[in-house]
């Protein structure tokens, strides 16, 4: 048998992963009795965004429904295989509702949130509950945007201060809040160990950002000794909050680990230019 199968929207995010790990696709993802443990990746901007609604409140668009529907069925059928479901942190769900797009944070949505994790778990009476908090794990501090308001679950992992429940466990279902997908610890890491950081923070669905990036791109093979880096705002919203972003695309320059400059908005590359500057 296998050891790991994480399954996931975005798999080329994960290419540097360790090997062993087989990364599959929702929707091309082996049988899960072919693994030991099988991780399941809901922190996808692409789960939490529908662009083809036809009621003005969040719901999952019919890729997803299907693609929750078959992954439900097989979770239950499987008798030999771990699964463990990772929660998304609390980012926005976007949904176009006659041409206009809508946001909505997560734990302003939670009955609906609930609702949509139904579609993919085959579990009864989770009660997720929106609180910031931090779970200590082997001397590692990880993130968490929601907990467990549950007793009748196994309890696996609590929060270090408000000892509040961020993973339970339902025979050989495992559900955890913790932010083990999409860690700031990489990212922290990365403003330590470089002396010049470019940061573009942006979002799958901004119009502007999109804009922005070709350009960044173009910095980045220019300045070579400057470590150009893109935040996803709705993978990664610790990291957003750190800074106050409430605009995006927001682009910051730090230079030994301190922010030496920022711009918010659109602006042309000789603007992006003499942000780059500031990193040296």
């Amino acid at each position: 048998m296998k050891k790991i199968q994480l399954v996931t929207y975005e798999p080329s995010k994960f290419n540097d992963y360790d090997i062993k790990i087989d990364i599959r696709d929702f929707n091309k993802l082996e049988a899960l009795d072919n693994y030991e443990i099988n991780v399941i990746d809901l922190s996808s901007t692409e789960i939490w965004t529908n662009k083809g609604t036809t009621e003005d409140k969040p719901s999952l668009n019919s890729k997803m429904s299907s693609d929750f529907a078959s992954i439900k069925k097989m979770i239950s059928n499987s008798k030999k295989s771990k699964i463990v479901i990772c929660l998304p942190q609390n980012l926005n769900y976007h949904w176009k509702y006659f041409d206009r797009f809508h946001n909505l944070q997560l734990k302003d949505m939670l009955p609906t949130f609930s609702k949509i994790l139904s579609q993919l778990i085959p579990i009864e009476g989770f009660n997720i509950v929106y609180e910031n908090s931090t779970t200590v794990i082997e001397s590692e501090y990880i993130k968490a945007s929601f907990y467990f308001d549950n007793d009748e679950f196994e309890k696996l992992t609590i929060s270090k201060d408000s000892e509040k429940i961020t993973s339970i466990s339902s025979e050989n279902i495992i559900m955890t809040s913790l932010n083990i997908i999409q860690s700031t610890n990489e990212y922290d890491a990365l403003l330590k160990d470089n002396q010049s950081v470019f940061v573009d923070f942006y979002a799958d669905w901004c119009g502007p950002c999109k804009m922005v990036g070709p350009l960044v791109e173009e910095l980045s093979k220019e300045y070579t000794d400057i470590k150009f880096v893109k935040v996803n705002v709705d993978n990664t919203p610790d990291i957003a909050q750190r800074y106050g972003i409430m605009s995006i695309p927001t682009l910051i320059a730090f230079k030994n680990g301190e922010i030496a400059g920022s711009i918010v908005g659109f602006q042309p590359k000789e603007a992006l230019a003499a942000l780059a500057e500031k990193t040296r």
